[in-house]
């Protein structure tokens, strides 16, 4: 790929943040907290995550707020749990968090990958909450790998929507050509970035169909990708994760 490849900006959810994994995780924890029947964890765990698909996009949307989205998903579990935990859906959503962030973790390439474009300017560009996103890296250990985080409320716009990436680059005082963008969504990352005129990179932990023309399976294979030195095979034995 082109040197001329000078900032990389990450997605964090399922990029960078093993997302899913956690946030199953810690809505299982706090609901066993709460009392919750063994058996009936599995299903509290996929109503979580239904919740999620429900109102997060009304954030994203511009009809919920941040905070509202979430006390909106904190009601409805709230509700399907029989009336479990604290009445107020802050406090619900407050007490579930903690155990989300304590399940909190990168993918396994993820600090071999930014060692390895050490030199380049990296940055994010989430859909979440900038101030959380922050929290998220923090949390991680990574947040000084990153010059800027960027959020939906950032500039009041969300992915893949050109404006989020051409005001992420203005930033950076870079063009969108000699900028790479890397995310696990197909539509919203790798093609809303390259029709941005990014450098969009699809990152297909998953392994299906590749209708795009620049997939990648892993972390570990970005700085090839980007026509960088292979530093992986040291890092991955001196760097762990966390």
């Amino acid at each position: 790929m082109s040197p001329r490849v000078t900032t990389v900006l990450f997605d964090v959810d399922q990029t960078l943040t093993d997302y899913e994994s956690s946030a199953r995780a810690g809505i299982i924890a706090y609901c066993a907290e709460l009392g919750v029947p063994a058996p009936r964890l599995p299903a509290a765990a996929g109503k979580w995550s239904r919740l999620e698909q429900e109102h997060f996009p009304r954030y994203l949307a511009g009809e919920l707020t941040f905070a509202d989205q979430r006390r909106h998903r904190a009601l409805g579990m709230r509700r399907a749990l029989g009336g479990r935990g604290p009445a107020d859906p802050g406090t619900w959503f407050d007490a579930y968090l903690a155990h989300y962030e304590a399940s909190l973790t990168l993918f396994d390439d993820v600090l071999t990958c930014l060692a390895a474009l050490s030199g380049l300017t990296l940055g994010v560009i989430s859909n979440n909450d900038e101030d959380y996103t922050r929290t998220k890296l923090a949390l991680t250990g990574i947040a000084d790998r990153f010059t800027i985080s960027v959020g939906r409320d950032t500039y009041g716009i969300a992915k893949p929507a050109p404006a989020i990436f051409h005001s992420t680059c203005a930033a950076l005082d870079v063009s969108p050509a000699e900028t790479a963008y890397v995310g696990d969504n197909l539509a919203f990352d790798a093609q809303g970035s390259s029709d941005a005129g990014l450098l969009g990179v699809w990152l297909d932990r998953t392994g299906g169909p590749n209708p795009f023309p620049r997939r990648i399976r892993t972390l570990f294979d970005l700085p090839g990708l980007l026509g960088l030195p292979d530093r992986g095979s040291d890092l991955k034995v001196t760097e762990g994760v966390g």
